[in-house]
């Protein structure tokens, strides 16, 4: 087994504007996006110069010295857009989970409802 994987809850729309920045909406508008316009982690070439966020209403807990791994879906490098990786200590972490992730370019059109969207792997963590 590899981790769990969060599916998306909402039929996201993906609509690009007259100045080719993306414009987001729900279906339903079940969850929150974030946007950061600053960002300081690299920005894969292929994809919008504009990082945003899933923001979830939940968070993750795991027994002490372990830690979870968050990344974009293994294997799927069908999907528009990117989530980059990174381990957050999840036995001291107890607020809600924002995923960052970002647009491909060439992508509009919509992110049908049950698409995977990210990866969570639960780590040991030696040395804390």
């Amino acid at each position: 087994m590899s981790g769990y994987m969060y599916l998306l809850e909402d039929d996201l729309n993906i609509k690009i504007d007259e100045n080719e920045k993306p414009e987001l909406s729900w279906q339903k508008e079940m969850m929150l996006i974030d946007i950061r316009p600053m960002v300081d982690m690299a920005i894969p070439k292929d994809c919008h110069p504009i990082q945003f966020g899933f923001k979830m209403n939940w968070y993750y807990e795991t027994p002490k010295d372990y830690s979870v791994l968050i990344t974009h879906p293994f294997n799927r490098y069908d999907l528009p857009f990117y989530v980059p990786s990174g381990i957050v200590d999840s036995d001291i972490w107890g607020l809600p989970v924002f995923i960052p992730f970002f647009l491909k370019k060439n992508f509009s059109g919509k992110i049908l409802q049950k698409t995977p969207i990210f990866q969570i792997i639960q780590i040991i963590v030696t040395g804390k």
